[in-house]
C-alpha cells in the first residue's frame, strides 16, 4: 500500500485550460508587465487563482527554450499560489530575459508585479509589511 504523498503540482483544475479562458483575459486587457514576465489577470465566473502560461516561438526560437520558460513560470507561480487572490485566474506571458535568470529570480519578479498592482492577497499583504 502506497503512503498518502502531498501533490505539490498544478492539478488540472488549477490550470486554464481552455483557450477561451485564455482569450478572456486577453479581452479583458488587463495586463502587467514586469522585467521577466507580463501577467495578464482575469475576473469573472469561475476564476480562482488558476494559471495559464503562454510562450511564444518569435520569444523563445526553440522548443526546448519554451518548455523550460514554461516550467519555470509554472514553478514561481506555484510556489507563491498561496500569495496571490484567489479571485483571479492569471496567465503569464514569458519574456526574452526568461532565459538568462533563475527561479528565484522569477519568483521575485511575479511578486514584484502582483505587489505594485494589487493582486496580492489581503491577508499576506498584511503579513509582508511587518
Amino acid at each position: 500500500m502506497m503512503p498518502n504523498r502531498v501533490r505539490y503540482g498544478l492539478a488540472r483544475g488549477q490550470r486554464l485550460v481552455a483557450s477561451y479562458l485564455v482569450r478572456e483575459a486577453f479581452d479583458q486587457g488587463r495586463s502587467h508587465a514586469g522585467r521577466l514576465v507580463v501577467v495578464w489577470e482575469r475576473s469573472g465566473p469561475g476564476a480562482s487563482a488558476r494559471l495559464g502560461v503562454v510562450t511564444g516561438a518569435r520569444t523563445f526560437r526553440k522548443a526546448v527554450y519554451r518548455s523550460r520558460a514554461r516550467r519555470l513560470m509554472r514553478e514561481a507561480f506555484r510556489l507563491n499560489r498561496s500569495k496571490l487572490r484567489s479571485d483571479i485566474d492569471y496567465v503569464l506571458i514569458g519574456r526574452r530575459g526568461l532565459m538568462d535568470c533563475t527561479c528565484a529570480d522569477l519568483e521575485k519578479d511575479l511578486l514584484n508585479v502582483a505587489r505594485a498592482k494589487g493582486l496580492m492577497s489581503s491577508a499576506r499583504e498584511k503579513g509582508d509589511q511587518s
